[in-house]
Parts: C-alpha cells; structure tokens; sequence
C-alpha cells in the first residue's frame, strides 16, 4: 500500500485526533515515525472534521429559517398557499438556481423545483454545465405561490420574502448564484439595476453579488411549455450556460 492509500484509509476510518493516533499504527507500525505521512494525515483528518463542523452548521441555520419559512404569515399568500415551498439540495453549494415563485407541484410537494422545471435544470446541469445535479441548490425569490393577486401585490409579497431569500444566501455562500428571470434578478440587485434594465439585457452578463459571482437568465418556465428545440428561448438559456461553464473553469470550481 501507498501513503495515499493510507491516508485515504485514515480519512474513511479516523472520526477524530485521539482515534488517528490508534488507528495510524495498527494499519502500519512501521511508519508510525514517518513525520511527512503523519501531518498530511493529520491535516487531511482536520481538514475533514471542520468541513462536517461546517456542513452541520449550515444544516442548523437552514433548518432554523426553513422553520421560519414554513409558518410565515408575514403577507397574505400564506392564507392561499397549501405549502411554502423551501429550497433544497447542497448545503455547500457550487451554484444556486433562484427561481420567481413556486407553482402547483412545488405548492403541494413544499420543495423549490419540481416537475417540469426540475427536469430543465437537471438538464442543464448534466449536460451543459456538465456538473452534479448533487452541487447545486434550488429555491425561489417567492417562496410561496401567488395565486390570484396582482402585479403590486405580488411585488409587495416579494419585498417581505426577500428577506428570506437573503438569508439564505448569506448561510449556504454559493460560489455562483445564477437567478431565472426579471423577478430573482432585481430582488437580488434592486438598489444596483434600474427597474428599465430587463433580464433581456443583462443575461449571460457576469455579475456581483456580495462578492459572489451572478450570472442571470431567462426563466426556463418560458420555454418549458414549448419544448421546440429551435425555441429562440431555449437557445439563449443553454447559450448562457455555457458560458457560465467556462467562467467556473476560468475560476478553478470545476
């Protein structure tokens, strides 16, 4: 055996520093005094522990707002909504996908990105970003469904959840934030982007919020009802992708 597979075996068997220093000498006695092994061992072992520490962290954090989520009656969807749909996936996430608002199947299901958006964007994670559908996060800037208001309601409703939205952001630090339409775009930069500058201008365009790189585009819900592979729509979501994919490979992330 190697010294990677030692340390490997280390990493999968040693939970702490005290079970390290067992472990390391019954898998091999002999280079128990061997100084180089035995800090990258320690280090890989540290290294593991905090990362837990910081996973179990966000994990606290998220469930803490989700719970806050859940029960908001802060504006008046809730009195209409059968679930507010919260986000899920990565607590380390390398991207957050950030919709506009829950629709029927994320209503009832109480989880951001169901069904026919689901499969979009798994989609465009296997095949154009070419990255785990297990990396990403998925929620919306809404996070219950607006059913039957209008436009300055639903705006009001928004303003108030965004302070959700932010929070999430603020716990989960994804290392690209990628917002779906005019709606996530503006909650995300409302006091940066005039009201006039649409997602038809600024799509594809790299961003920054908070330090995190943003990339915004169209909302897949556009297309989603024509599946058209020629849908000018389509075509400019998965052209705005790719260059996403190259800004993560510039930067190192994939």
């Amino acid at each position: 055996m190697t010294s990677t597979d030692y340390i490997d075996l280390l990493k999968h068997y040693s939970k702490n520093l005290t079970e390290y220093k067992s472990q390391y000498t019954i898998f091999n006695p002999t280079l128990k005094n061997d100084g180089i092994l035995k800090s990258k061992i320690k280090r890989c072992i540290l290294s593991e522990n905090l990362e837990t520490k910081e996973c179990q962290t966000v994990e606290n954090e998220l469930k803490k707002l989700n719970d806050n989520i859940i029960k908001c009656n802060k504006c008046p969807l809730n009195l209409k909504r059968n679930n507010a749909a919260i986000g899920r996936g990565a607590l380390k996430p390398l991207i957050m996908f950030i919709g506009k608002s829950p629709k029927t199947e994320e209503d009832n299901a109480g989880l951001a990105f169901q069904d026919k958006i689901k499969e979009v964007i798994d989609n465009i994670l296997i095949k154009v970003l070419q990255i785990p559908v297990e990396t990403a996060y998925f929620t919306n800037a809404l996070k219950c469904i607006p059913n039957n208001i209008g436009v300055s309601e639903f705006h009001k409703c928004l303003n108030v959840c965004s302070e959700y939205l932010y929070s999430e952001i603020d716990i989960l630090q994804p290392k690209i934030i990628c917002p779906l339409g005019n709606e996530a775009l503006h909650i995300l930069f409302k006091d940066q982007i005039h009201e006039k500058n649409t997602i038809t201008e600024l799509h594809g365009k790299s961003l920054n919020y908070k330090s995190i790189i943003t990339v915004p585009t169209l909302n897949p819900g556009a297309f989603i009802s024509h599946p058209d592979p020629n849908n000018e729509k389509r075509r400019i979501v998965f052209e705005d992708m790719k260059k996403l994919r190259q800004i993560m490979i510039d930067l190192n992330f994939i």
